[in-house]
């Protein structure tokens, strides 16, 4: 059976903090969201091989984390209640054979069909990495170890699907995409049969009906999480084409976006050691500040130094930033299924940032690009801000950092 029975209790609970458990979280949290670091290759596949327009690259962009949202706000109302060894399979299938399929599609509305069931598998995959994450005893800490393999993951994948689309075909690029999404299944045995949170013994059963509930505080989190996610990939989708736009060659690009990647791997590190020693508020603030710096620095028509200087910057706050964002979120959630929306709030940023980027692009001219990217990120920072006052009142749940 796919559904447990009410008031389930795991007999021989899994133990989220042992090895083999945290290394399935951080390979579901790496494959599921392989497809963002491929972005700025499939904006080229999608628009120098099948000659799509901006407006639908866009889309074809936004598609799969589109899916994933929806995947994920969904299991607000299942991840307490299903068999998790029974459903994950079926995720990992329902991702990775849409993107085989992709390497025959030829058509805008085929690939937007595979790319938007691609996108449910993810969604499904990583909800699970969430929930369990957030019952291990240092969320900070681990969405940091995660998000390091997550980009160094993308990392080979963006170089795997640069040196694919040279050397063979750009089918050869999604195929890659959907073997990679196989890796967690080398520990598929360390996946808890139920939410630890709620299916275990001695865990507060009772969270489990009161948790359709978000507080406020929370809400204002998942909200600037959104944003950022939004300002975030809203440049990043469209970065190689930026660097296009400034005469760079295409050589010069994908090395660009590669060494970046090194410095968004350190940056993911960071929080690893920071989690716990400072306030979640400095450390997000320091990492916007310079996230708008660069951002504003590839705007102003860099020269290629600059570019590789900026977008270096660029990656490392950004897998800076987003552990002590998770941690922080989860440390208002005591039932694991608010955390489960986070992958919601960063789906819709993710899968509208593409959206806007591509309706303001105007004849090939992204200027506008960096400000809608400027402007989404001083909104997330603010609601961020009111967060932290909110926090300073409305005490977080046991276990949580500083605020």
């Amino acid at each position: 059976m796919i559904f447990l029975p009410k008031d389930y209790h795991d007999p021989e609970p899994v133990d989220v903090n042992a090895p083999a458990t945290r290394w399935l979280t951080y390979l579901i949290f790496a494959t599921s969201l392989t497809v963002y670091y491929m972005l700025p290759i499939w904006a080229g596949v999608f628009t120098e091989v099948f000659s799509f327009n901006s407006r639908q690259v866009g889309l074809l962009l936004s598609a799969d984390m589109t899916a994933n949202t929806i995947a994920a706000f969904s299991a607000r109302y299942w991840i307490h209640r299903c068999h998790w060894r029974r459903v994950f399979p079926f995720a990992v299938l329902l991702t990775v054979i849409p993107n085989l399929l992709c390497g025959m599609a030829e058509s805008f509305e085929v690939f937007l069909a595979y790319r938007y069931v691609a996108g449910l598998g993810a969604g499904m995959m990583g909800v699970f990495m969430y929930a369990t994450i957030r019952a291990a005893k240092n969320p900070d800490r681990e969405f940091a170890y995660a998000m390091a393999l997550q980009v160094f993951v993308g990392a080979l994948c963006l170089n795997g699907a640069s040196w694919l689309w040279m050397t063979w075909s750009a089918a050869s690029v999604f195929i890659m995409t959907g073997l990679v999404a196989l890796l967690p299944m080398m520990c598929y045995h360390a996946l808890p049969r139920s939410n630890p949170l709620t299916g275990n013994p001695g865990s507060d059963n009772k969270l489990s009906n009161s948790s359709a509930v978000i507080s406020r505080t929370a809400l204002f989190g998942l909200m600037a999480v959104g944003l950022f996610f939004a300002s975030m990939n809203s440049i990043w989708s469209f970065m190689e084409r930026l660097g296009d736009a400034e005469g760079f060659a295409t050589e010069f690009i994908a090395f660009t976006l590669s060494i970046s990647l090194l410095f968004s791997f350190a940056g993911a590190l960071v929080p690893a050691w920071l989690a716990g020693r400072m306030k979640r508020i400095i450390t997000i603030s320091v990492g916007y500040v310079c996230l708008f710096v660069a951002i504003f620095a590839i705007g102003r028509h860099p020269a290629a130094t600059t570019y590789l200087a900026a977008l270096c910057v660029y990656n490392f706050f950004y897998s800076f930033v987003i552990p002590f964002q998770n941690g922080w979120v989860a440390s208002l959630d005591r039932s694991g299924r608010t955390i489960v929306l986070l992958p919601v709030l960063q789906g819709i940023g993710i899968a509208t940032g593409p959206v806007l980027a591509g309706l303001v692009v105007v004849d090939n001219h992204y200027a506008n690009v960096i400000h809608v990217s400027m402007i989404l990120l001083l909104l997330s920072y603010l609601l961020f801000f009111h967060m932290h006052k909110r926090t300073q009142v409305i005490p977080a749940g046991p276990g949580a950092g500083k605020p």
